[in-house]
């Protein structure tokens, strides 16, 4: 994290240049494959448009090669999250912006554009998003969330209503060893919603986030939440030890050393040094002081400048340019937070939200470590309001419409620029 006159390194640009690369990843993923109907019973009669188009793509490859195993229709009854994207009106120059942005020698290098001036540039129209929203209550959905870009509207409905209404059917599916749902063709929509309606996220949950780089599968969660697409789950903060400060315990075993004719850099603390606990216990695991060893992360250039996160001064806290904002599946204890900050004498700052219903799942083991660590390498030692405020956004399943959701909401909060998953 940069300090000085913190460069906007990660600002709204960068922010949605995330969630663009997740919304084209959800449609190019299903990009160079060629639909092939499927005849299934219990097909709802779909709405009668006069004149209708295919969105394509939007058809599994699990069920196109036949690793999807058809097993039942899915309850017509039970109700489903929807996300529709609106086709953005200038994406080549908008790409063209953002490559603009981050080349050394351009004219646009770094001139980052605040919310407000990205939509005014380059948000869909006020119109197109408006047509969707009419179409989406026409056909019986029910509009749970529209947001200032206008990139996408959330919906839903019973798995009924949308078979109807986009002209599929919605079946269970053995896919490897678990039951997943899926439309089983590419959808329909009236024709002149072609150029403005562009994708529509949330038919099926056999393709969603997975976590990178473990052995324990990602649990997909419930395949719908009641409750508002966005709740508030709380927040909690604390002041930090600056005794315990990394430049602080180095001074005290200094002085310490050097009162008794001891070399000033001694190979391990002692009893009463103040370092870390897990340093006392003798398990030497990892811990903060490993990640901000000049081995690792240099932290000392960040202390030495003797602030640390909230350069203005802002009586509300750290600015978005030194805020962060955690994606996840699953929470957290705030005791357990709050235990490991404590012990190494570091201030905290937390807010969330839930993403996709009222109620996130259970606590999971990532989750914290994501909240601890980032806050770790971004602390004041002091003042709660001087260290980075982490936001939470903890999703209430794995389903990429909820994916998506929580990222537009990143970038329509504003509260971070910098932003993890």
């Amino acid at each position: 994290m940069q300090n000085g006159n913190f460069p906007r390194l990660a600002n709204m640009a960068a922010v949605l240049t995330s969630l663009l690369a997740v919304t084209a990843f959800l449609a190019s993923s299903w990009q160079a494959r060629a639909q092939s109907p499927r005849a299934t019973e219990n097909t709802q009669a779909p709405i009668a448009y006069g004149s209708s188009v295919t969105l394509p793509n939007h058809t599994v490859e699990a069920l196109r090669d036949g690793r999807a195993l058809r097993v039942g229709h899915y309850n017509p009854e039970q109700k489903l999250r929807l996300v529709l994207t609106v086709q953005a009106p200038h994406m080549a120059e908008e790409e063209q912006f953002i490559k603009e942005l981050v080349t050394k020698g351009s004219p646009n290098f770094h001139k980052f554009l605040t919310l407000e001036q990205w939509n005014a540039r380059y948000a869909p129209s006020a119109e197109d998003e408006q047509a969707v929203v009419d179409w989406a209550q026409s056909v019986g959905l029910t509009v749970t969330k529209r947001y200032s870009d206008r990139l996408i509207v959330d919906v839903e409905g019973t798995a009924g209503t949308i078979e109807k209404a986009f002209g599929v059917t919605i079946n269970n599916y053995q896919v490897g060893d678990e039951v997943d749902f899926s439309n089983d063709r590419d959808p329909i929509i009236p024709a002149n919603l072609s150029g403005i309606l562009r994708f529509v996220t949330g038919l099926n949950n056999v393709e969603r986030a997975h976590r990178i780089g473990s052995r324990n599968a990602t649990v997909k969660g419930a395949d719908y939440v009641p409750g508002p697409v966005v709740s508030e789950i709380g927040s909690m903060h604390g002041d930090g030890d600056p005794t315990k400060a990394p430049a602080a315990r180095r001074t005290a075993m200094t002085s310490r050393a050097a009162a008794k004719n001891e070399s000033g850099s001694p190979s391990k603390p002692k009893a009463g040094d103040n370092y870390p606990l897990d340093y006392m216990s003798g398990t030497y695991a990892m811990d903060p002081d490993n990640v901000q060893s000049s081995n690792g992360y240099d932290y000392n250039a960040l202390q030495r400048l003797s602030f640390c996160c909230n350069e203005p001064k802002a009586a509300a806290g750290s600015p978005p340019e030194s805020s962060i904002a955690l994606v996840g599946f699953g929470g957290f204890l705030n005791s357990d937070v709050a235990t490991f900050f404590g012990a190494y004498g570091m201030a905290y700052n937390i807010g969330g939200y839930c993403i996709g219903g009222g109620s996130c799942p259970g606590n999971d083991g990532e989750a914290p470590l994501d909240v601890e660590y980032s806050g770790a390498m971004s602390n004041s030692y002091g003042s709660y309001l001087d260290t980075a405020h982490i936001w939470e956004y903890e999703m209430t399943n794995t389903n990429y419409s909820t994916y998506e959701d929580t990222f537009n909401q990143i970038v329509s909060d504003d509260h971070a620029k910098v932003v993890s998953t």
